[in-house]
């Protein structure tokens, strides 16, 4: 049966001087599974997984033995094949089918790097998912494939995959380094005589392969490959993907770099090295490609938000890089800038001196090439650190700071209107708080507190933000989740949100996993809690706090903010629709000091907010307390009285005890 071969080179950043990792030798060990049963040196997801004969008539022939593997529903082998080192590049390749009768699951070929490989076995369980390495063994993805599909109507088959992979530069020399192969469906897929090498090929193009602004006066240069003496190189290229005669350059010999004089603007370039060995062989290259950059201006350094202090002591910088730029211009709010702190305006960088709350806005840079192209920048936001929005609910829905407007009742009321679904209780800020009343209510029927004013006024959450609320559940019987307040588009989605889930205070911005408490209380307690959401950008985390206290904390960037968003503050409900009315409601909840803060408040400050309304102290960590005997959070006599105690105590045998 006829076999096709697909290849593919995956896009990677020149480097003068390569560094190749150890491989073991084999790299693969097992790589035909000839034996129906592990050697222990594949890992696999143990569901969805086996070892198929191709004497069985639904499975095609194999030329590397009789033993196939066959898994399905996103199952996985893996394998250590040596150890990490930076931009290394290898050949891997195999052989996959289809079963007669199945549809063909897709496959998918990873490198990892890092973990233990002493856990490695328990990867195999059943509840463990498909990104194993990184949740059991502790590995990094550092190059993927694209996914294989079957590339014929027979309906068994079989066809050759190579893809060469390279291992980056995020990694840790020594580390592990990882094989891993996948099914990219519920379907099933065979897989056979896996192997990996270091390439016989040139490496490393300059540019890159896939690079879509090369410089038009570039030269072609390349690395030699790590296996093998080489002869002599020869270069082909030409503008299209077809190396078929006639119309390639063809450079025989050629020696790296090759200068391609000045090449023409907003042109693709396909180009290919091939390699003679000391045998006189020719191995050929891999065909990269690559496209000169555009005569109108690009840009490829955009300008980024700024988060100053609010008292005017910090200056704000913005920049911007391109290609093809001779004027720049930089904008306020759309508008060029005439401020007296501003300087630069008609430069790359533009500064505003002791930036303070008149100068916060949207800041744009509006360059041209001279010859009448122009392009403006993505918009970045200038913001200062204060409290944006405090609602102390004192009988009325107003902002005291004065920057989101009043709050606006929405309250359909269809099944009673002479019933107020939201109204005010007793507060634990103040006289007065905001009461969502409950279910059990007669006339009952969802309502929100919403900020119209505040649209298009909290994008500046991947700066830094801190929302805070006193919440009291008067009942443990509520639903499973009550917002507590949002930010969101209806079109473009939530900037974030803080709400209750089950007996739990939750927090999310949006790009990143939620953070939830994890506390042996109930908080649908009948008593007044406070909740803290944060987003840290530089240490690129959320974090959920209750009475003070941090309870949970979730790692990753948040995406950043659309500042063209129209997001609104809303109380008391996630979002509404005509078919639904409000998602995740909150009922028979009060809620008081809503604030809204541009910035990461400090734990210690957190614990004040909540020890200035409920008196008492918190420990708020074990930072420096390794000598706290007695656990009451602090170093004093009675440690030192404890330590004492036990001075000249001895456990040695026979010294003190015999």
């Amino acid at each position: 049966m006829k076999r096709l071969c697909f290849c593919i080179l995956t896009a990677a950043v020149f480097m003068a001087a390569p560094c190749w990792a150890t491989l073991d030798d084999p790299a693969i060990s097992d790589p035909s599974f000839e034996n129906d049963t592990w050697d222990g040196s594949w890992f696999n997801r143990t569901r969805y997984f086996s070892i198929d004969s191709d004497t069985q008539e639904t499975i095609p022939d194999t030329p590397y033995g009789e033993y196939w593997v066959k898994f399905g529903n996103s199952s996985w082998i893996f394998q250590q094949i040596g150890t990490w080192e930076p931009d290394m590049y290898l050949d891997i390749s195999m052989i996959s089918g289809k079963e007669a009768g199945m549809n063909y699951g897709g496959l998918k070929i990873s490198l990892f790097a890092g973990g233990d490989p002493s856990v490695a076995a328990d990867a195999g369980d059943n509840d463990v998912p498909p990104d194993n390495l990184v949740n059991v063994v502790g590995a990094t993805l550092v190059a993927e494939s694209q996914q294989f599909d079957y590339p014929n109507g027979d309906d068994m088959g079989t066809f050759d995959v190579a893809v060469t992979l390279n291992t980056g530069t995020e990694g840790t020399v020594g580390d592990p380094l990882w094989l891993l192969v996948q099914s990219a469906s519920s379907q099933k897929t065979l897989v056979d005589n896996v192997s990996v090498k270091l390439p016989e090929a040139a490496i490393q193009p300059y540019p890159a392969s896939g690079e879509q602004r090369a410089p038009i006066d570039a030269d072609l240069d390349w690395s030699a490959p790590p296996v093998g003496t080489v002869q002599k190189y020869v270069l082909t290229y030409r503008n299209d993907p077809n190396f078929t005669e006639p119309g390639n350059t063809v450079v025989d010999p050629v020696t790296p770099p090759y200068d391609m004089g000045t090449m023409p603007y907003d042109t693709p370039y396909y180009w290919r090295v091939d390699v003679v060995n000391n045998l006189g062989e020719t191995i050929q290259g891999y065909v990269w490609d690559f496209e000169t950059v555009p005569e109108i201006p690009v840009f490829d350094q955009q300008p980024q938000g700024q988060l100053v202090a609010d008292d005017g002591t910090e200056d704000a910088t913005f920049t911007v890089g391109g290609l093809n730029i001779t004027n720049y211009q930089w904008l306020k709010d759309g508008a060029a800038i005439t401020a007296a702190n501003a300087s630069g305006v008609n430069t790359d960088t533009l500064t505003v001196s002791g930036a303070a709350l008149a100068d916060e806005g949207t800041y744009t840079c509006l360059v041209d090439n001279g010859q009448g192209d122009s392009l403006e920048s993505e918009p970045a936001l200038l913001m200062t650190k204060r409290l944006v929005a405090e609602y102390d609910f004192e009988n009325n829905l107003a902002d005291s700071q004065g920057n989101l407007g009043d709050g606006v009742i929405v309250d359909p009321n269809t099944a009673d209107p002479n019933v107020p679904d939201i109204s005010y209780t007793t507060g634990v800020v103040g006289s007065s708080a905001l009461l969502f009343n409950s279910s059990e209510d007669p006339g009952y029927d969802p309502g929100v507190v919403e900020m119209p004013a505040s649209a298009g006024k909290l994008n500046f959450y991947d700066l830094g933000v801190t929302v805070s609320a006193w919440v009291k559940f008067n009942s443990p019987e509520t639903s499973y989740m009550g917002t507590i307040v949002t930010c969101r588009d209806e079109e473009l989605g939530y900037n974030w949100f803080l709400n209750r889930y089950y007996g739990n205070a939750r927090w999310r911005t949006t790009g990143l996993a939620t953070s939830t408490s994890d506390l042996e209380v109930d908080l649908r307690d009948g008593q007044w809690h406070l909740f803290t959401g944060v987003y840290d950008p530089d240490a690129q985390q959320t974090a959920v706090y209750v009475d003070g206290l941090l309870a949970a904390t979730t790692d990753g960037a948040a995406t950043p903010a659309n500042l063209e968003s129209q997001a609104i503050l809303r109380v008391g409900g996630r979002y509404i629709t005509e078919e639904l009315g409000i998602d995740r409601a909150l009922e028979d909840t009060a809620v008081d000091d809503l604030k809204v803060y541009s910035y990461r408040l400090d734990p210690v400050d957190i614990a004040v907010e909540y020890t200035d309304v409920m008196g008492g102290s918190l420990c708020i960590d074990d930072e420096g307390l390794e000598y706290d005997f007695n656990d009451d959070c602090e170093i004093d006599l009675a440690d030192v009285a404890i330590f004492v105690d036990q001075w000249l105590n001895c456990r040695i045998v026979p010294d003190c005890i015999n």
